[in-house]
C-alpha cells in the first residue's frame, strides 16, 4: 500500500507575503491558551474593479489585479473554543477598443493561506472558508486585434486539531468567467485559466469531525467574424485534499468539483479554433482507531462546444480528468467510502469548405482502499462517461477519440471485512458529414480490479461494466471508420476461512454507419476479460461471471465497400487450497452483424 501521505505546504506563508507585495495583502493572527467559551473570527474581504475603453490606433491596454491572505488561529488547552476564517475576493476587468493594431491584455491572481490549530481542545469548533471570483471580458473592432486572457486562483487550508469532540471544516470555492469578442481582420484570441485547492486536516482523539469541500469553475467564450481568426482556450483545476484521524469514532468527508466549461464561436476565412481543459484531484485519507468513518467524492465536468462558418476551418478540443483517491484504516469497525464521477461532452459544428474536426477524451480513475482489523467496510465505485458530437459538410475530415482507464485495489487483514467495487464506463460519439467526408471513431476503454483479502469471513465483490456506442453518417464519397476496444482485468484472493469473492464483467459494444453513394466502411470491436480467483482455507466461495455483447450495423448505397471485424476473448482461473470451498464460472458472448448495400 502507498503512502501517499503528503502534508504539501505550497502555500507557506513566504509565498503569501511575496504575492502582497505586488497587491493589497491581508494577514490575520489571533491565539487562545488555557481558555473557555473564545471566539475568534477573522473575515477578510476584498474587490478590485478595472474598465478601459480606447478608439483610434496602435492602442495597448493592459489591466492587471492580485490578491493575497493569510489568516491563522491557535488555541491550546482550551473548552468550547470558536475559531472562524473566512476569505473573499473578487475583480472584474472589462476592456474594449475600435481602430487598428490594437492589444488587450488582462491578469488577475488570488491567493489565499488559512490556518487552524486547537490543541488538548475539548468541544471546540474550527471553520474556514474561501472564495475567490474573477470576471475578465474583451471587445475589440478593426484589424490586427489581439486579446490575452488570464486568471488563476490558489488557496491553501490547514487545520490540526487533538483532543474531544472537535470539530473542522473546511470549504473552498474559486470560479473564473472570462469573455472575448471580436470583428474584423487578423484577430488573434487567448484565454488561461487555472485553479487550485490544497485542504489538509489531522484529528487526534474522541469524537472528532473534519468536513472538506471543494469546488473549482472555469468558464470561457470566444466570438470572432472576419478572416484569419485564431482562437485558443486553456483551462485546468487541481483539488489537493488529505485527512488523517487517530482516536475513536472519528468522522472524515471529503468533496471535490472540478468544473471546466468552453464555448468558440467564428465566422469568416481561415479560421482556427482550440480548447484544452485538464482536472485533476487528489484525496487522502488515514484512520487509526475505532468506529472512524471517511467518505471521499469527486466530481468531474468538461463542457467543450465549437461553431464555425466559412472556409479553412480548422477545430480540436482535448480533454483529460484524473482522479486518485486513497483511503487506509487500521482498528476495528472503520467504514470506507470512496466515488469518482467524470463527465466530458463534446461539441463540433463547421460548415464551409476545407473542415477539419478533432476531439480527444481522456479520463483517469485510481482508487486505493487499504484495512487492517475487524469489521471493517471499504466501498469504492467510480463512473466515468464521454459524449462526442460532430457535424461537418463540404469535405469535412473529423476524428474522435476517447478513452478511460479505472484502476481500483482493496487490501484487507482481519476479520468479517467488506469489500465492494464497482465502475462503469460509458462513451457516446456520433459524426454527421456530407459530400466527400473522412470520419474516424476510435474509443478504449480498460478496467483493472484486484481485491485481497486475508483472514476470517471477509467479502469481497467487484462488479465492471463497460458500454460503447458508435455513429456515423455521411453522404456521396465517405470514408468512415469506427474502433472500439474494451479490456477488463479482475483479480481476488482470499486467504482464510469463510470468504467469500464475487466478480462480474458486462460489455456491451454498438457500431452503426449509414452512407450513400461510393461509400467505405470499416468496423472493429475487441474485447478482452481476463478474472482471476484464488483463495486458500476452508468454507471459502468463489463466482465469476464473463458477458459480452457486439452489434455492428452498415447500410450504403451505390459503390460500396464495407468490412466488419470482432472478437472476444476470456480468461477465467480459478485455482483453491483447502476445504469446502466453492467455484463458479460462467461466461457469454453475444456477436451481431449486420450489412445492406443497393
Amino acid at each position: 500500500m502507498k503512502n501517499y501521505l503528503k502534508i504539501k505546504n505550497v502555500l507557506n506563508m513566504k509565498k503569501v507575503v511575496s504575492v502582497g507585495v505586488i497587491a493589497g495583502t491581508l494577514l490575520g493572527s489571533t491565539s487562545a491558551f488555557a481558555s473557555s467559551g473564545v471566539n475568534q473570527k477573522h473575515v477578510a474581504n476584498s474587490n478590485q474593479y478595472g474598465a478601459s475603453v480606447a478608439l483610434g490606433t496602435f492602442i495597448s491596454q493592459n489591466q492587471g489585479a492580485g490578491d493575497a491572505t493569510g489568516q491563522f488561529q491557535t488555541a491550546t488547552h482550551s473548552f468550547k473554543t470558536k475559531e472562524k476564517q473566512k476569505a473573499s475576493k473578487t475583480s472584474v476587468q472589462l476592456q474594449g477598443a475600435a481602430g487598428a493594431l490594437i492589444s488587450q491584455n488582462q491578469g488577475a491572481s488570488k491567493l489565499s493561506y488559512q490556518d487552524q490549530n486547537a490543541t488538548y481542545d475539548f468541544k471546540s469548533k474550527q471553520k474556514q472558508s474561501s472564495k475567490d471570483s474573477s470576471l475578465q471580458g474583451q471587445g475589440a473592432l478593426g484589424a490586427l486585434i489581439l486579446q490575452a486572457q488570464g486568471s488563476g486562483s490558489e488557496t491553501g487550508q490547514y487545520q490540526n486539531t487533538s483532543g474531544a469532540f472537535n470539530n473542522q471544516d473546511q470549504s473552498s470555492k474559486n470560479k473564473n468567467a472570462q469573455l472575448q469578442g471580436a470583428l474584423g481582420v487578423l484577430i488573434g484570441q487567448g484565454q488561461g485559466s487555472g485553479n487550485s485547492n490544497v485542504q489538509d486536516q489531522s484529528a487526534g482523539g474522541f469524537g472528532n469531525s473534519q468536513g472538506q469541500a471543494s469546488v473549482n469553475k472555469g468558464a470561457q467564450a470566444q466570438g470572432a467574424l472576419g478572416a484569419l481568426i485564431g482562437q485558443l482556450q486553456g483551462s485546468a483545476n487541481v483539488g489537493d485534499q488529505t485527512q488523517v484521524a487517530t482516536g475513536a469514532k472519528n468522522d472524515q468527508a471529503q468533496a471535490n468539483v472540478n468544473v471546466g466549461s468552453q464555448g468558440q464561436a467564428a465566422g469568416g476565412l481561415l479560421i482556427g479554433q482550440l480548447q484544452g481543459s485538464a482536472n485533476s484531484s487528489s484525496q487522502y485519507q488515514d484512520a487509526y482507531g475505532y468506529k472512524n468513518d471517511q467518505a471521499q467524492v469527486n466530481a468531474t465536468v468538461t463542457e467543450q462546444d465549437q461553431l464555425a462558418l466559412g472556409a479553412g476551418i480548422l477545430q480540436a478540443q482535448g480533454s483529460a480528468n484524473d482522479s486518485v483517491q486513497n483511503a487506509v484504516a487500521d482498528g476495528k469497525k472503520n467504514d470506507q467510502v470512496q466515488a469518482a464521477v467524470g463527465v466530458t461532452e463534446q461539441e463540433q459544428a463547421a460548415v464551409g469548405v476545407g473542415v477539419v474536426q478533432g476531439q480527444g477524451s481522456a479520463n483517469s480513475t485510481e482508487q486505493d482502499a487499504w484495512a487492517e482489523g475487524k469489521y471493517n467496510n471499504q466501498a469504492q465505485g467510480s463512473v466515468d462517461a464521454t459524449s462526442q458530437a460532430q457535424e461537418g459538410a463540404f469535405g469535412a475530415s473529423q476524428g474522435q477519440g476517447s478513452e478511460n482507464a479505472t484502476t481500483q485495489v482493496a487490501d484487507t487483514t482481519g476479520v468479517a471485512n467488506d469489500q465492494v467495487q464497482e465502475s462503469a464506463n460509458g462513451t457516446a460519439q456520433e459524426q454527421a458529414g456530407a459530400l466527400g467526408t473522412d470520419q474516424e471513431q476510435a474509443s478504449g476503454n480498460e478496467t483493472v480490479q484486484v481485491a485481497v483479502s486475508t483472514g476470517v469471513a471477509n467479502d469481497q465483490a467487484q462488479v465492471a461494466a463497460t458500454e460503447t456506442t458508435q455513429v456515423q453518417a455521411a453522404d456521396c464519397g465517405a470514408d468512415q471508420e469506427q474502433a472500439a476496444v474494451t479490456s477488463t482485468s479482475q483479480e481476488a484472493d482470499a486467504t482464510g476461512v469463510a470468504n467469500d469473492q464475487a466478480q462480474v464483467a458486462v460489455a456491451e459494444t454498438t457500431q452503426t454507419q449509414a452512407g450513400e453513394g461510393n461509400v467505405e466502411q470499416d468496423q472493429a470491436a475487441a474485447e478482452a476479460t481476463s478474472q482471476s480467483a484464488t483463495t486458500a482455507g476452508v468454507n471459502n466461495n468463489q463466482t465469476q461471471a464473463a458477458e459480452t455483447t457486439t452489434q455492428q450495423a452498415q447500410a450504403a448505397s451505390g459503390s460500396a465497400k464495407q468490412r466488419q471485424a470482432a472478437s472476444s476473448t476470456k480468461n477465467q482461473t480459478a485455482t483453491a487450497v483447502g476445504a469446502n470451498i466453492s467455484q463458479t464460472q460462467g461466461s457469454s458472448s453475444v456477436v451481431i452483424q449486420g450489412q445492406s448495400a443497393h
